[in-house]
């Protein structure tokens, strides 16, 4: 049994907590939780990738600020996300962002500020993208 099993929760909150890595190390509390949550914010805990999050596919808005995360990657999870913030991480490439974006329609905010991309044209990059 998890902490979370059975659980209604729809918004969770983990932001500055030393949980380091990846989310899949808690797989069974985010298994526990697939049903529910729509709403998480693990700013500032550690994460280096973003693996395990296909174990919440209704997530619509998501904070990972503050964290180690060099790529967001083209996995087939958060497909209806709508909100993402990734400011504060070592993000380089506006292609992966852009790649990310296009594979999730649904998203309409997009946090981006304090990464490492270097490429002046990356805002162009969104420019047909409903991005707000």
């Amino acid at each position: 049994a998890t902490l979370f099993a059975g659980s209604r929760v729809v918004w969770l909150d983990i932001s500055d907590n030393a949980l380091g890595g990846s989310l899949r190390s808690g797989a069974a509390t985010l298994e526990a939780l697939s049903a529910t949550l729509t709403r998480l914010d693990a700013s500032r805990v550690g994460l280096r990738s973003l693996r395990g999050w296909e174990l919440l596919p209704r997530l619509r808005a998501v904070a990972v600020a503050g964290n180690a995360l060099t790529r967001l990657g083209t996995a087939p999870s958060l497909v209806e996300l709508e909100k993402l913030d990734v400011s504060g991480n070592s993000l380089r490439s506006a292609e992966d962002l852009a790649e990310f974006v296009r594979s999730r329609p649904s998203l309409t905010s997009l946090r981006v500020s304090g990464n490492h991309i270097h490429d002046a044209a990356f805002v162009a990059v969104f420019a047909s993208a409903s991005i707000a």
